[in-house]
């Protein structure tokens, strides 16, 4: 890596610039420290391959959750279904605030547990609202 303002105090000392603060002026970059570096072409061919990999990685993880969802949705209609079929109620809230802290409790970070919390209401609240749609918590 090339350190232009170690750069510049070399041209500086080289010119004898040091008591002329015009020059010094002009001599320094005009952009914050850590961005006066040129990386060689192979450190960014590494890094973007290194991005090309985790990008992969996570859209794998997106079609997992997708997959695992829609499982869920599946799953929860079979549920309702029975439910419906002998007459218990389809909506358990006690049974709903056990799964929120079940996840609160298995999680391992570095989502919060709030946070995680919240994304499973959602999933929750999700799920219900394509069972309301098909009409199976109305009854």
């Amino acid at each position: 890596m090339i350190d232009f303002n170690s750069l510049a105090l070399f041209v500086e000392a080289f010119n004898g610039v040091r008591g002329n603060p015009a020059a010094r002026t002009l001599s320094r970059l005009p952009y914050p420290s850590g961005m006066d570096t040129i990386r060689f072409p192979m450190e960014n061919a590494d890094t973007e391959a290194r991005i090309r990999k985790l990008r992969s990685r996570v859209d794998e993880v997106d079609r997992e959750l997708i997959r695992n969802l829609n499982e869920r949705a599946r799953i929860v209609q079979e549920l309702v279904t029975i439910k419906a079929e002998t007459g218990k109620p389809l909506f358990d809230p006690k049974r709903e605030e056990e799964i929120l802290r079940r996840v609160a409790e298995e999680n391992e970070g570095p989502i919060y547990d709030t946070s995680m919390r919240e994304i499973f209401e959602l999933i929750l609240h999700r799920i219900r609202d394509l069972e309301a749609q098909r009409g199976e918590f109305s009854r």
